[in-house]
Protein backbone atom coordinates (compact mmCIF):
# COMPACT_ATOMS: atom_id res chain seq x y z
CA UNK A 1 0.00 0.00 0.00
CA UNK A 2 2.78 2.45 0.96
CA UNK A 3 4.76 1.51 -2.14
CA UNK A 4 1.75 2.31 -4.32
CA UNK A 5 1.45 5.88 -3.05
CA UNK A 6 4.94 6.88 -1.86
CA UNK A 7 6.69 7.84 -5.10
CA UNK A 8 3.64 9.54 -6.68
CA UNK A 9 3.17 11.53 -3.45
CA UNK A 10 6.78 12.66 -3.52
CA UNK A 11 6.40 13.71 -7.16
CA UNK A 12 3.19 15.68 -6.49
CA UNK A 13 4.58 17.35 -3.36
CA UNK A 14 7.74 18.35 -5.22
CA UNK A 15 5.60 20.34 -7.66
CA UNK A 16 3.79 21.99 -4.74
CA UNK A 17 7.10 22.88 -3.11
CA UNK A 18 8.18 24.76 -6.24
CA UNK A 19 5.00 26.81 -5.95
CA UNK A 20 6.14 27.72 -2.42
CA UNK A 21 9.53 28.84 -3.81
CA UNK A 22 11.39 25.84 -2.40
CA UNK A 23 13.68 25.45 -5.37
CA UNK A 24 15.37 22.29 -4.09
CA UNK A 25 12.04 20.81 -5.14
CA UNK A 26 13.28 20.86 -8.75
CA UNK A 27 15.84 18.17 -7.91
CA UNK A 28 13.20 16.06 -6.16
CA UNK A 29 10.84 16.60 -9.10
CA UNK A 30 13.38 15.42 -11.69
CA UNK A 31 14.46 12.39 -9.65
CA UNK A 32 10.92 11.28 -8.81
CA UNK A 33 9.80 11.76 -12.43
CA UNK A 34 12.65 9.57 -13.68
CA UNK A 35 11.89 6.89 -11.08
CA UNK A 36 8.21 6.91 -12.00
CA UNK A 37 9.15 6.49 -15.65
CA UNK A 38 11.34 3.51 -14.75
CA UNK A 39 8.65 2.03 -12.52
CA UNK A 40 5.93 1.77 -15.17
CA UNK A 41 4.57 3.34 -18.34
CA UNK A 42 1.30 4.10 -16.56
CA UNK A 43 3.14 6.17 -13.95
CA UNK A 44 5.16 7.95 -16.63
CA UNK A 45 2.00 8.94 -18.53
CA UNK A 46 0.18 10.17 -15.41
CA UNK A 47 3.22 12.07 -14.13
CA UNK A 48 3.57 13.82 -17.49
CA UNK A 49 -0.17 14.59 -17.43
CA UNK A 50 0.19 16.31 -14.04
CA UNK A 51 3.39 18.06 -15.07
CA UNK A 52 1.72 19.36 -18.23
CA UNK A 53 -1.47 20.74 -16.71
CA UNK A 54 -0.49 21.04 -13.00
CA UNK A 55 -4.18 20.82 -11.88
CA UNK A 56 -3.86 23.64 -9.40
CA UNK A 57 -0.66 22.49 -7.69
CA UNK A 58 1.14 25.63 -8.92
CA UNK A 59 0.41 28.73 -10.95
CA UNK A 60 0.76 28.36 -14.70
CA UNK A 61 4.31 29.12 -15.77
CA UNK A 62 5.85 28.36 -12.38
CA UNK A 63 7.78 25.20 -13.25
CA UNK A 64 9.38 26.38 -16.50
CA UNK A 65 10.34 29.86 -15.37
CA UNK A 66 7.40 31.83 -16.74
CA UNK A 67 6.67 29.57 -19.72
CA UNK A 68 3.51 27.53 -19.22
CA UNK A 69 4.14 23.80 -18.98
CA UNK A 70 1.78 22.81 -21.79
CA UNK A 71 3.55 25.26 -24.13
CA UNK A 72 6.68 23.16 -23.61
CA UNK A 73 5.35 19.61 -23.28
CA UNK A 74 2.53 19.52 -25.89
CA UNK A 75 4.85 20.48 -28.82
CA UNK A 76 7.34 17.92 -27.49
CA UNK A 77 4.64 15.20 -27.56
CA UNK A 78 3.62 16.21 -31.09
CA UNK A 79 7.21 15.96 -32.39
CA UNK A 80 7.92 12.76 -30.41
CA UNK A 81 4.91 11.04 -31.97
CA UNK A 82 6.37 11.33 -35.45
CA UNK A 83 9.88 10.43 -34.29
CA UNK A 84 8.96 7.27 -32.36
CA UNK A 85 6.13 6.07 -34.60
CA UNK A 86 7.90 6.33 -37.95
CA UNK A 87 7.43 2.58 -38.60
CA UNK A 88 3.75 2.50 -37.64
CA UNK A 89 1.27 0.86 -39.95
CA UNK A 90 -1.54 2.67 -41.70
CA UNK A 91 -3.69 4.64 -39.29
CA UNK A 92 -6.93 2.98 -38.25
CA UNK A 93 -10.01 4.52 -39.78
CA UNK A 94 -11.24 5.70 -36.38
CA UNK A 95 -8.02 7.41 -35.35
CA UNK A 96 -7.59 8.98 -38.78
CA UNK A 97 -11.14 10.34 -38.60
CA UNK A 98 -10.48 11.84 -35.16
CA UNK A 99 -7.36 13.60 -36.45
CA UNK A 100 -9.26 14.89 -39.51
CA UNK A 101 -12.15 16.12 -37.33
CA UNK A 102 -9.71 17.89 -35.03
CA UNK A 103 -8.00 19.48 -38.03
CA UNK A 104 -11.34 20.74 -39.36
CA UNK A 105 -12.29 22.02 -35.90
CA UNK A 106 -9.01 23.95 -35.68
CA UNK A 107 -9.39 25.30 -39.22
CA UNK A 108 -12.79 26.86 -38.51
CA UNK A 109 -11.50 28.31 -35.25
CA UNK A 110 -8.50 29.71 -37.15
CA UNK A 111 -10.87 31.49 -39.55
CA UNK A 112 -12.59 33.03 -36.52
CA UNK A 113 -9.20 34.21 -35.27
CA UNK A 114 -8.32 35.74 -38.66
CA UNK A 115 -11.61 37.63 -38.78
CA UNK A 116 -11.05 39.01 -35.27
CA UNK A 117 -9.76 42.59 -35.19
CA UNK A 118 -7.50 42.02 -32.17
CA UNK A 119 -3.70 41.78 -32.27
CA UNK A 120 -1.87 38.65 -33.43
CA UNK A 121 -0.27 37.98 -30.04
CA UNK A 122 -3.65 37.85 -28.32
CA UNK A 123 -5.03 35.54 -31.02
CA UNK A 124 -2.12 33.08 -30.85
CA UNK A 125 -2.19 33.06 -27.05
CA UNK A 126 -5.88 32.18 -27.02
CA UNK A 127 -5.77 29.73 -29.93
CA UNK A 128 -2.99 27.56 -28.49
CA UNK A 129 -5.24 26.21 -25.73
CA UNK A 130 -6.91 23.89 -28.24
CA UNK A 131 -3.54 22.17 -28.65
CA UNK A 132 -4.07 20.40 -25.34
CA UNK A 133 -6.06 17.81 -27.29
CA UNK A 134 -2.75 16.60 -28.76
CA UNK A 135 -2.15 14.83 -25.45
CA UNK A 136 -4.12 12.09 -27.19
CA UNK A 137 -0.86 11.16 -28.95
CA UNK A 138 1.16 10.36 -25.82
CA UNK A 139 -0.34 6.91 -25.05
CA UNK A 140 0.36 5.87 -28.64
CA UNK A 141 4.01 6.81 -28.13
CA UNK A 142 4.72 5.03 -24.86
CA UNK A 143 2.69 1.80 -25.07
CA UNK A 144 3.43 -1.27 -27.14
CA UNK A 145 0.54 -3.31 -28.45
CA UNK A 146 0.87 -5.93 -25.68
CA UNK A 147 1.51 -3.81 -22.57
CA UNK A 148 -1.59 -1.61 -22.46
CA UNK A 149 -4.46 -2.40 -20.11
CA UNK A 150 -7.40 0.00 -19.75
CA UNK A 151 -8.40 -1.00 -16.23
CA UNK A 152 -4.83 -1.02 -14.95
CA UNK A 153 -4.26 2.55 -16.21
CA UNK A 154 -7.66 3.68 -14.93
CA UNK A 155 -7.00 2.26 -11.47
CA UNK A 156 -3.58 3.92 -11.39
CA UNK A 157 -5.18 7.26 -12.29
CA UNK A 158 -7.56 6.72 -9.36
CA UNK A 159 -4.53 6.14 -7.09
CA UNK A 160 -3.20 9.56 -8.06
CA UNK A 161 -6.62 11.11 -7.48
CA UNK A 162 -6.61 9.55 -3.99
CA UNK A 163 -3.43 11.50 -3.24
CA UNK A 164 -5.00 14.69 -4.57
CA UNK A 165 -8.12 14.08 -2.44
CA UNK A 166 -6.10 13.60 0.77
CA UNK A 167 -4.07 16.76 0.08
CA UNK A 168 -7.27 18.72 -0.60
CA UNK A 169 -8.74 17.59 2.74
CA UNK A 170 -5.52 18.48 4.57
CA UNK A 171 -5.34 21.94 3.00
CA UNK A 172 -9.01 22.92 3.06
CA UNK A 173 -10.28 21.43 6.32
CA UNK A 174 -7.35 20.56 8.60
CA UNK A 175 -4.38 22.89 7.91
CA UNK A 176 -6.41 25.63 6.21
CA UNK A 177 -3.35 27.07 4.51
CA UNK A 178 -2.31 26.68 0.81
CA UNK A 179 0.64 24.31 1.20
CA UNK A 180 -0.23 21.89 -1.60
CA UNK A 181 -2.36 23.81 -4.11
CA UNK A 182 -0.60 27.14 -4.40
CA UNK A 183 -2.01 28.54 -7.64
CA UNK A 184 -4.05 31.26 -5.88
CA UNK A 185 -1.44 32.33 -3.35
CA UNK A 186 0.25 35.71 -3.34
CA UNK A 187 4.06 35.74 -3.32
CA UNK A 188 4.13 38.09 -0.30
CA UNK A 189 1.27 37.03 1.92
CA UNK A 190 0.94 33.42 0.80
CA UNK A 191 -2.81 33.68 1.26
CA UNK A 192 -5.76 35.13 -0.57
CA UNK A 193 -8.30 35.85 2.13
CA UNK A 194 -11.06 35.91 -0.46
CA UNK A 195 -10.92 32.12 -0.76
CA UNK A 196 -11.59 31.53 2.95
CA UNK A 197 -15.16 30.41 3.74
CA UNK A 198 -16.08 29.81 7.37
CA UNK A 199 -14.08 26.81 8.64
CA UNK A 200 -13.03 25.68 5.15
CA UNK A 201 -10.20 27.10 3.06
CA UNK A 202 -11.61 26.73 -0.43
CA UNK A 203 -9.60 24.71 -2.96
CA UNK A 204 -10.69 25.68 -6.45
CA UNK A 205 -11.88 23.00 -8.93
CA UNK A 206 -8.69 22.96 -11.02
CA UNK A 207 -7.46 20.50 -8.38
CA UNK A 208 -10.42 18.15 -8.96
CA UNK A 209 -10.01 17.23 -12.63
CA UNK A 210 -8.68 13.73 -11.89
CA UNK A 211 -11.90 12.88 -10.05
CA UNK A 212 -13.30 12.08 -13.51
CA UNK A 213 -11.38 8.80 -13.43
CA UNK A 214 -12.69 7.93 -9.97
CA UNK A 215 -16.29 8.59 -11.04
CA UNK A 216 -15.98 6.09 -13.88
CA UNK A 217 -13.88 3.47 -12.12
CA UNK A 218 -15.45 0.24 -10.85
CA UNK A 219 -18.96 1.69 -10.58
CA UNK A 220 -20.19 3.69 -7.59
CA UNK A 221 -21.80 0.63 -5.96
CA UNK A 222 -18.42 -1.10 -5.57
CA UNK A 223 -16.63 1.77 -3.86
CA UNK A 224 -15.72 1.28 -0.23
CA UNK A 225 -17.25 3.46 2.47
CA UNK A 226 -13.81 4.91 3.27
CA UNK A 227 -13.39 5.95 -0.37
CA UNK A 228 -16.79 7.63 -0.39
CA UNK A 229 -16.02 9.55 2.84
CA UNK A 230 -12.67 10.76 1.48
CA UNK A 231 -14.24 11.92 -1.78
CA UNK A 232 -17.16 13.65 -0.06
CA UNK A 233 -14.80 15.54 2.27
CA UNK A 234 -12.54 16.48 -0.63
CA UNK A 235 -15.37 17.81 -2.77
CA UNK A 236 -16.74 19.68 0.25
CA UNK A 237 -13.38 21.44 0.31
CA UNK A 238 -14.12 22.91 -3.12
CA UNK A 239 -17.24 24.75 -1.90
CA UNK A 240 -18.22 24.75 -5.58
CA UNK A 241 -21.81 23.95 -6.41
CA UNK A 242 -21.26 23.46 -10.14
CA UNK A 243 -18.56 20.89 -9.34
CA UNK A 244 -20.95 19.02 -7.05
CA UNK A 245 -23.62 19.14 -9.74
CA UNK A 246 -21.13 17.86 -12.33
CA UNK A 247 -20.18 14.94 -10.09
CA UNK A 248 -23.83 14.10 -9.48
CA UNK A 249 -24.66 14.34 -13.20
CA UNK A 250 -21.73 12.10 -14.07
CA UNK A 251 -22.71 9.50 -11.47
CA UNK A 252 -26.32 9.48 -12.63
CA UNK A 253 -25.16 9.01 -16.22
CA UNK A 254 -22.99 6.07 -15.13
CA UNK A 255 -25.67 4.28 -13.14
CA UNK A 256 -28.05 1.66 -14.41
CA UNK A 257 -31.59 2.90 -14.99
CA UNK A 258 -32.96 1.00 -11.99
CA UNK A 259 -30.76 2.76 -9.44
CA UNK A 260 -30.99 6.29 -10.90
CA UNK A 261 -34.13 7.23 -8.93
CA UNK A 262 -32.67 5.97 -5.63
CA UNK A 263 -29.49 7.94 -6.23
CA UNK A 264 -31.38 11.14 -7.12
CA UNK A 265 -33.45 10.76 -3.94
CA UNK A 266 -30.27 10.25 -1.90
CA UNK A 267 -28.74 13.41 -3.41
CA UNK A 268 -31.89 15.42 -2.66
CA UNK A 269 -31.90 14.32 0.99
CA UNK A 270 -28.18 15.09 1.26
CA UNK A 271 -28.62 18.66 -0.01
CA UNK A 272 -31.54 19.24 2.38
CA UNK A 273 -29.35 17.99 5.25
CA UNK A 274 -26.48 20.31 4.24
CA UNK A 275 -28.90 23.22 4.04
CA UNK A 276 -30.17 22.52 7.56
CA UNK A 277 -26.58 22.28 8.84
CA UNK A 278 -25.83 25.59 7.16
CA UNK A 279 -28.62 27.26 9.15
CA UNK A 280 -27.86 25.43 12.41
CA UNK A 281 -24.12 26.25 12.40
CA UNK A 282 -24.59 29.69 10.82
CA UNK A 283 -21.93 28.87 8.23
CA UNK A 284 -21.63 29.05 4.46
CA UNK A 285 -21.94 25.84 2.46
CA UNK A 286 -23.19 27.94 -0.51
CA UNK A 287 -26.42 25.97 -0.95
CA UNK A 288 -28.98 28.74 -0.38
CA UNK A 289 -26.99 31.23 -2.48
CA UNK A 290 -27.07 28.71 -5.33
CA UNK A 291 -30.85 29.01 -5.39
CA UNK A 292 -30.73 32.80 -5.13
CA UNK A 293 -28.53 33.06 -8.22
CA UNK A 294 -31.26 31.46 -10.33
CA UNK A 295 -34.03 33.41 -8.62
CA UNK A 296 -32.28 36.77 -9.06
CA UNK A 297 -31.44 36.07 -12.69
CA UNK A 298 -35.04 35.33 -13.64
CA UNK A 299 -36.74 37.90 -11.40
CA UNK A 300 -35.11 41.04 -12.78
CA UNK A 301 -37.11 44.22 -13.02
CA UNK A 302 -34.48 46.03 -15.11
CA UNK A 303 -30.75 45.82 -15.81
CA UNK A 304 -29.98 48.43 -13.17
CA UNK A 305 -31.15 45.95 -10.54
CA UNK A 306 -28.49 43.40 -11.48
CA UNK A 307 -26.27 42.15 -8.70
CA UNK A 308 -23.07 40.12 -8.74
CA UNK A 309 -24.55 36.62 -9.06
CA UNK A 310 -22.93 34.36 -11.63
CA UNK A 311 -25.86 34.38 -14.05
CA UNK A 312 -26.51 38.06 -13.51
CA UNK A 313 -22.89 38.82 -14.40
CA UNK A 314 -23.40 37.23 -17.81
CA UNK A 315 -25.86 39.95 -18.89
CA UNK A 316 -23.20 42.67 -19.05
CA UNK A 317 -20.77 40.98 -21.46
CA UNK A 318 -23.66 39.74 -23.59
CA UNK A 319 -24.96 43.30 -23.94
CA UNK A 320 -21.45 44.52 -24.80
CA UNK A 321 -21.01 41.72 -27.33
CA UNK A 322 -24.37 42.27 -29.01
CA UNK A 323 -23.72 46.00 -29.34
CA UNK A 324 -20.13 45.76 -30.65
CA UNK A 325 -19.43 42.19 -31.81
CA UNK A 326 -20.27 39.86 -34.67
CA UNK A 327 -22.85 37.38 -33.44
CA UNK A 328 -21.85 34.82 -36.09
CA UNK A 329 -18.03 34.91 -35.71
CA UNK A 330 -17.61 36.23 -32.16
CA UNK A 331 -14.73 38.38 -30.93
CA UNK A 332 -12.15 35.64 -31.43
CA UNK A 333 -10.43 33.21 -29.07
CA UNK A 334 -8.36 35.90 -27.40
CA UNK A 335 -6.06 36.22 -24.40
CA UNK A 336 -7.41 38.71 -21.87
CA UNK A 337 -3.87 39.58 -20.74
CA UNK A 338 -2.56 40.31 -24.25
CA UNK A 339 -5.62 41.83 -25.89
CA UNK A 340 -5.47 45.46 -27.00
CA UNK A 341 -8.99 45.48 -28.40
CA UNK A 342 -11.90 47.42 -26.99
CA UNK A 343 -13.52 44.44 -25.30
CA UNK A 344 -13.88 45.66 -21.74
CA UNK A 345 -17.24 45.82 -20.01
CA UNK A 346 -18.16 47.41 -16.70
CA UNK A 347 -20.37 45.96 -13.98
CA UNK A 348 -22.94 48.60 -13.08
CA UNK A 349 -23.10 47.13 -9.58
CA UNK A 350 -19.37 47.35 -8.79
CA UNK A 351 -17.96 49.67 -11.46
CA UNK A 352 -15.12 47.19 -12.14
CA UNK A 353 -13.84 46.68 -15.67
CA UNK A 354 -13.39 43.13 -17.02
CA UNK A 355 -12.42 41.56 -20.32
CA UNK A 356 -15.52 40.43 -22.15
CA UNK A 357 -14.86 36.68 -21.75
CA UNK A 358 -13.85 36.91 -18.07
CA UNK A 359 -17.16 35.67 -16.78
CA UNK A 360 -18.03 32.69 -14.61
CA UNK A 361 -20.36 30.95 -17.06
CA UNK A 362 -17.92 29.46 -19.54
CA UNK A 363 -20.45 28.36 -22.21
CA UNK A 364 -21.45 32.02 -22.58
CA UNK A 365 -17.79 33.05 -22.68
CA UNK A 366 -17.20 30.51 -25.45
CA UNK A 367 -20.20 31.85 -27.39
CA UNK A 368 -18.84 35.39 -27.13
CA UNK A 369 -15.43 34.19 -28.35
CA UNK A 370 -16.61 32.06 -31.27
CA UNK A 371 -20.11 33.31 -31.98
CA UNK A 372 -22.79 31.04 -33.39
CA UNK A 373 -20.33 29.43 -35.83
CA UNK A 374 -17.71 28.76 -33.17
CA UNK A 375 -20.22 27.26 -30.75
CA UNK A 376 -21.74 25.08 -33.47
CA UNK A 377 -18.23 24.02 -34.53
CA UNK A 378 -17.46 22.92 -30.96
CA UNK A 379 -20.56 20.79 -30.48
CA UNK A 380 -20.28 19.26 -33.96
CA UNK A 381 -16.69 18.25 -33.14
CA UNK A 382 -17.73 16.70 -29.81
CA UNK A 383 -20.60 14.89 -31.53
CA UNK A 384 -18.22 13.52 -34.20
CA UNK A 385 -15.87 12.26 -31.49
CA UNK A 386 -18.77 10.47 -29.83
CA UNK A 387 -19.96 8.95 -33.11
CA UNK A 388 -16.46 7.62 -33.85
CA UNK A 389 -15.85 5.94 -30.50
CA UNK A 390 -19.38 4.95 -29.40
CA UNK A 391 -19.02 1.36 -30.66
CA UNK A 392 -16.12 0.63 -28.31
CA UNK A 393 -16.38 -1.02 -24.91
CA UNK A 394 -15.60 1.98 -22.71
CA UNK A 395 -17.10 4.70 -24.91
CA UNK A 396 -19.52 5.64 -22.13
CA UNK A 397 -16.50 7.00 -20.26
CA UNK A 398 -16.25 9.86 -22.78
CA UNK A 399 -19.94 10.73 -22.48
CA UNK A 400 -19.91 10.54 -18.69
CA UNK A 401 -16.83 12.81 -18.52
CA UNK A 402 -18.38 15.26 -20.97
CA UNK A 403 -21.48 15.54 -18.79
CA UNK A 404 -19.26 16.32 -15.79
CA UNK A 405 -17.37 19.02 -17.73
CA UNK A 406 -20.44 20.66 -19.27
CA UNK A 407 -22.26 20.96 -15.93
CA UNK A 408 -19.17 22.21 -14.07
CA UNK A 409 -18.74 24.87 -16.77
CA UNK A 410 -21.84 26.64 -15.45
CA UNK A 411 -19.66 27.69 -12.52
CA UNK A 412 -16.83 28.99 -14.70
CA UNK A 413 -14.57 25.92 -14.65
CA UNK A 414 -13.16 23.40 -17.17
CA UNK A 415 -13.65 25.71 -20.13
CA UNK A 416 -13.20 24.54 -23.72
CA UNK A 417 -10.83 27.49 -23.95
CA UNK A 418 -8.57 25.76 -21.46
CA UNK A 419 -5.71 23.43 -22.32
CA UNK A 420 -6.32 20.99 -19.45
CA UNK A 421 -9.91 20.31 -20.55
CA UNK A 422 -8.75 19.28 -24.00
CA UNK A 423 -5.86 17.30 -22.53
CA UNK A 424 -8.17 15.23 -20.32
CA UNK A 425 -10.58 14.58 -23.21
CA UNK A 426 -7.69 13.59 -25.47
CA UNK A 427 -6.38 11.12 -22.88
CA UNK A 428 -9.85 9.60 -22.35
CA UNK A 429 -10.33 9.05 -26.10
CA UNK A 430 -6.87 7.48 -26.38
CA UNK A 431 -7.64 5.13 -23.48
CA UNK A 432 -10.89 4.03 -25.15
CA UNK A 433 -9.26 3.46 -28.55
CA UNK A 434 -6.25 1.59 -27.19
CA UNK A 435 -8.49 -0.94 -25.48
CA UNK A 436 -9.27 -2.25 -28.98
CA UNK A 437 -6.60 -4.77 -30.02
CA UNK A 438 -6.95 -4.06 -33.75
CA UNK A 439 -6.31 -0.35 -33.21
CA UNK A 440 -3.29 -1.11 -31.02
CA UNK A 441 -1.77 -3.27 -33.74
CA UNK A 442 -2.30 -0.59 -36.37
CA UNK A 443 -1.03 2.34 -34.36
CA UNK A 444 1.68 1.05 -32.07
CA UNK A 445 5.02 -0.54 -32.67
CA UNK A 446 5.22 -4.15 -31.64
Amino acid sequence: MINKYLLPSIFILSISSIGLHFYFGYIILILSFILLGIKSKDDFLIALLILTFSFGLVKEGTIFGGVKSYDVIIPFIFIAYFIFNTNRKKLSKEFANIIKAFGLFLSINLIIEIISSDNVTSKLAGFRYFGGFLFILLPFIIYNKKDYDFNRLLNRLVDYWDIFAILIILQSIIIRYPLFFTYLTDNKSGMDENIRHSFILRVYPQAFFLIIFYLFSKGAEKHKLSEIIINVLATLGSLTRSLWAGIIGSLIMGKKSGSKIKFILFVFITFITIYILQIFYNTDFRILSFYYQFYDAFALGDFNSLGTGRFEQAFYPILTFLSKGNIFWGVGFLSAEKSTGNWLFSYLFTGDNHFITEIEVTPIAYFISGGIIGLANLFIFLFILWKIIKKYKYSHFFLQSLIFILIAQLGGFYSFQSSDTWGILGLIIAMILLDNQQIREQLIKS
